[in-house]
């Protein structure tokens, strides 16, 4: 018969976490159909010597997986190797979790754990809690898709209290209610964690939660992205954020998208978002915000300098509220809006000459939108997008360098080959681009690996390379007509071809109109005049 595993007297809440019901939050570790241990003392773990530490992970998670009958695939241990356990939405359940619990507990490679979407329930979050109080490596947690509940936000709260290494946590569609939202608020008053990272979407905070949470931003000053989005925080919730925010120096990204705060909740963002000098990123979306919320937003957007992105699609702005923000931006040259993105609403043709106007004083903003409403409008805007986005595609970087250079690409190839074994690996390509001085961001480099590494395999050997820059050739001709890349072209429009290629204006390609070129026939059978024909008739 197996024995109830021991509960835990569990200390009394922080004065943060009074606000929450008692009767919300279960504590109890056990379910009444889960029968296994949770004291992670009890078992006996691999020491430390006795695995060589580049086999190490490996070896003990083969031996937890095949204990307890999971299958792990070779993906899995590819990202194992590189130090990221990703078990998401497998079905691994408590037992699963067991299995990585136990692995990662003495495990000091791995920076990176998730596993979501798993139903590991609250055996399974008790012990992964556990083993993360005693694993000082991993930075990065998603255990979103799991329902943890009120007893989830308690135990992840004394968990980020105690451990300041984990920066990035991921624990959305979880359940949580406005309840369980001063468990977050005391996470982030907290002045030991070094929470960087938090993404709390698809739940339900509502209001409360978003008062609760916009006084611990206040007092925050590590927290630099929050995602809050579908969490059905209103008016009231969303001016307490806005007022926390004011004394806020560190928060960089905000999603508030899908939350239907409505014109008046835009109205509380207006009253602050002039003030705050740190957020760079403000996400908006799907909020049912019109003409008169768009109105007052932009009005307060134009006076702030740090935000760089607004995004406001899905939301009944109408394209004349679209104008005018763009007429708001235009008065307001010297804020440092350069991205507003609305790409599900069709722009009138009134937008064009509104946005060339704005372009001349703000030369590198970008509106994202639905296209226009005019078909020729359409036309000229899909191909000018088209042209921009191949141009400023860092493959463009990349042939500009070999060029400027001088190389052939097989030169390119011996150089970022650092260990000469013919196969680039991720970090020769990465190192090697950033040493070469190339202007491609990390994300960037992330892409062309992506793109170059056909197989998956990790290594991109010189076929693949040459693949990549043929196909990027063949959309440059497709697009232009002509793939002419000189020594500083990147970034810049190809010719669509020399005089050349075009067929030449002479006389001598085009047929004679003389009477030569014609059949003699038709010259001696045609009437020379309308009299003529009548006498011939």
């Amino acid at each position: 018969m197996t024995t109830e595993p021991e509960v835990t007297q569990t200390p009394p809440p922080s004065e943060a976490s009074s606000q929450c019901k008692e009767s919300d939050i279960d504590t109890d570790v056990h379910d009444e159909d889960e029968d296994w241990d949770t004291d992670l003392e009890e078992e006996k773990f691999p020491q430390r010597e006795a695995i060589p530490e580049k086999e190490k992970s490996v070896v003990v998670y083969e031996k937890a997986c095949k204990k307890y009958g999971i299958i792990i695939s070779s993906s899995f241990l590819r990202g194992l190797k590189k130090g990221k356990v990703n078990v998401n939405n497998q079905g691994l359940g408590p037992l699963g979790a067991k299995a990585v619990a136990l692995s990662l507990v003495f495990d000091s490679t791995v920076t990176q754990l998730a596993i979501s979407g798993n139903f590991i329930g609250r055996s399974g979050i008790k012990l992964i809690t556990d083993m993360l109080k005693e694993n000082d490596t991993i930075t990065s947690v998603d255990i979103s898709e799991n329902a943890l509940g009120s007893y989830g936000a308690e135990l992840l709260s004394r968990l980020l209290e105690d451990n300041a290494n984990i920066i990035t946590v991921n624990i959305s569609d979880n359940g949580f209610n406005e309840y369980d939202a001063c468990f977050f608020g005391t996470i982030l008053s907290n002045y030991k964690s070094g929470l960087k990272t938090l993404d709390l979407s698809h739940n339900q905070l509502s209001d409360q939660g978003g008062i609760i949470l916009g006084k611990a931003l206040a007092s925050n000053e590590t927290l630099q992205v929050l995602n809050l989005s579908w969490n059905n925080i209103r008016q009231p919730g969303i001016k307490s954020l806005f007022v926390g925010l004011k004394d806020n120096t560190t928060l960089q990204e905000l999603d508030l998208s899908y939350n239907g705060i409505g014109d008046k909740g835009v109205e509380s963002i207006a009253e602050r978002l002039h003030e705050l000098e740190s957020l760079v990123h403000l996400d908006l979306s799907s909020n049912r915000i019109g003409q008169l919320g768009i109105g007052k937003l932009m009005k307060s957007v134009g006076h702030n300098k740090s935000l760089i992105e607004l995004k406001l699609s899905k939301n009944p702005i109408t394209a004349e509220g679209v104008c005018l923000a763009i007429g708001i931006l235009k008065e307001h040259p010297e804020c440092g809006l350069q991205i507003l993105e609305i790409k599900d609403i069709s722009v009138p043709s009134a937008f064009s000459t509104l946005l060339e106007e704005l372009l001349k004083l703000k030369p590198r903003f970008r509106c994202k939108h639905g296209g226009f409403r005019n078909q020729n409008d359409i036309f000229k805007f899909a191909i000018k997008q088209r042209e921009e986005n191949l141009l400023n595609d860092p493959f463009m970087q990349l042939m500009d360098y070999v060029h400027q250079k001088k190389l052939r690409w097989v030169d390119l190839f011996y150089r970022l080959d650092t260990d000469k074994n013919l196969s680039i690996s991720e970090d020769e390509f990465r190192n090697g681009i950033k040493s070469a001085g190339i202007p491609v961001t990390d994300l960037q480099i992330d892409q062309l690996i992506e793109r170059l590494d056909a197989n998956e395999d990790g290594e991109i050997d010189f076929n693949e390379l040459l693949e990549g820059q043929k196909r990027y050739v063949r959309r440059l001709e497709k697009i232009f007509g002509s793939s002419p890349v000189e020594p500083g072209q990147a970034g810049r429009r190809p010719q669509s071809g020399s005089t050349k290629s075009r067929p030449s204006s002479s006389n001598k390609s085009r047929p004679s109109s003389s009477n030569k070129s014609r059949p003699v026939s038709r010259i001696l059978n045609r009437p020379s005049s309308r009299s003529d024909h009548h006498t011939a008739g």
